[in-house]
């Protein structure tokens, strides 16, 4: 029974609503019976988990998020990364794996899983083993880690048998070892576990298994991208076959796509010219599938850890904040389904819940943040104005009012922080959250007792007034022949630009 099968994405499983309209009555669900069967056996199972014999410690591993405190530590870190690759994505890799390594060594970890979409190689930029081992030796030295027992070694499809029998005879020796390895090689099928010949300090979960070999302590799950298939790169070497196997699959995951109403018809067309073109450029969404086919892959990944029923009594969950951010569990917020994943996929539906709640409470801050902000320059600008038109109207107001007049006609809103006014007009632009083009606002008094901005829709709120391109008859104005090219020839927006951050 696989506990992923009824994911219901057609990236990378089965597309079950085409199994189901193919086979009819021989399409068969695992019964709700036996389910409840098996999630009674596995509650019996993880008694040890329920008593707190065995923890479960969950890390969210950002790039952003530094566990140095050493500051000479920190530097060389940095540079080292820096000398490495210049691309910010690379480099968010690097650091990331950086905080993992700290983690390791501050724990009581022997044996770390770490998991990435690309192998890592001695030479390879986007993954060098060298660089690797460097981060390693810059994050003891930040924990005043003493010992030279922490080894890392990389394991690929290729050299599977022997690397596992290296990491098998370097823990006979009582090293402690990072395996750094790809989501292709392990999260499938290949199996961790080994023998120990001390079982003191050890939890055995209930059941008739036994035996003497046990799971890996950890496991850290990095990015996982490409669910999309991608063209093959122009610049590698040419393989027919590879390359005829690449299309049809790009072509039947836009059929599948299509079907379940998650992409339209011109993106699908789109998707299929490209596939023989060798071009990528409308590939990456924020897809419902691509979320599902993740979680799918994380929990095939985590089941790595659980393979026997000998534990150590603290596992360490580790997952990078990209694969928490991209992961859909809508369906999974059902107890029958969560019964039947392990404690530590459970703990990372925690660590996904604590993910989001973050993200909506900096969401909410950065809104109210925003909307303090707009109604301070709403304010500032009203005084400006108002102050300015009682003045005397003398020429060298009218040049300013004709002046300010321009730059609005130029740049209603900004999108790059490089053009803003060298003066007062500064002031009068604010961060709209998110990616809009209008905001509304509320006059009191004919403007004489200032004004409220609002970001909601007050559309149908009595006494709010939409600012907005629309509301501006932008769209109207350019209707009238040669108006169109008459703004672009001075230099005149014909349409309101937006960006979520300048």
């Amino acid at each position: 029974m696989s506990a992923s099968a009824e994911f219901k994405t057609v990236l990378n499983n089965y597309n079950l609503d085409y199994l189901k309209e193919e086979l009819g009555p021989d399409y068969h669900m695992t019964e709700s019976a036996l389910k409840t069967e098996i999630a009674a056996e596995l509650v019996k199972r993880n008694i040890p988990y329920k008593n707190k014999e065995i923890k479960c410690h969950g890390f969210r591993i950002s790039a952003e998020r530094n566990y140095f405190e050493n500051k000479e530590c920190e530097k060389k870190l940095v540079q080292k990364i820096k000398n490495e690759t210049s691309d910010s994505y690379k480099q968010n890799r690097y650091s990331a794996i950086a905080n993992v390594f700290h983690i390791f060594c501050t724990s009581n970890m022997r044996t770390l899983l770490c998991l990435e979409n690309i192998l890592a190689e001695e030479g390879k930029e986007k993954w060098d083993t060298t660089v690797l081992n460097k981060v390693l030796e810059l994050a003891k030295k930040d924990t005043d880690y003493r010992g030279d027992d922490i080894e890392i070694i990389v394991m690929n499809s290729k050299n599977f048998k022997n690397k596992k029998k290296e990491f098998k005879e370097k823990l006979n020796k009582h090293k402690r070892v990072i395996i750094i390895s790809s989501y292709k090689t392990l999260a499938e099928g290949q199996n961790l576990q080994y023998n120990v010949k001390d079982t003191e300090g050890l939890i055995r979960l209930p059941g008739k298994r036994k035996g003497k070999e046990k799971d890996l302590d950890g496991i850290y799950l990095g990015e996982i991208t490409h669910i999309i298939r991608r063209s093959i790169d122009s610049g590698q070497p040419f393989d027919r076959n590879e390359r005829n196997k690449n299309i049809s699959e790009q072509i039947f995951q836009a059929e599948d796509l299509f079907v379940q109403s998650e992409i339209g018809k011109t993106d699908k067309d789109k998707w299929i010219k490209e596939a023989f073109l060798g071009e990528n450029k409308s590939k990456q969404y924020n897809l419902k599938s691509i979320g599902v086919s993740i979680t799918r892959t994380v929990l095939q990944a985590v089941g790595r850890l659980c393979r026997t029923t000998l534990k150590s009594p603290d596992i360490y969950i580790l997952v990078n904040e990209n694969v928490l951010k991209k992961m859909n569990v809508d369906d999974l917020n059902i107890k029958e389904s969560q019964c039947l994943f392990p404690p530590e996929m459970l703990k990372i539906l925690e660590l996904k819940e604590e993910y989001n709640r973050d993200k909506e409470r900096a969401k909410e801050d950065s809104i109210k943040e925003a909307w303090e902000e707009a109604n301070k320059s709403s304010f500032r600008s009203l005084d400006w104005i108002n102050d300015f038109l009682e003045n005397c109207w003398k020429l060298i107001e009218q040049r300013n009012w004709i002046e300010m007049r321009e730059w609005v006609l130029k740049y209603p809103t900004l999108y790059d922080e490089a053009k803003l006014p060298d003066n007062i007009l500064n002031e009068f632009y604010f961060h709209i959250p998110g990616r809009k083009k209008k905001y509304y606002f509320k006059a009191y008094n004919d403007f004489q007792d200032g004004v409220e901005v609002s970001f909601a829709d007050k559309s149908n709120c009595r006494g709010w007034s939409e600012m907005s391109e629309k509301a501006a008859k932008l769209p109207y104005i350019l209707k009238y022949k040669g108006m169109k090219e008459y703004f672009k020839k001075k230099g005149y927006v014909t349409s309101f630009r937006c960006c979520q951050e300048f």
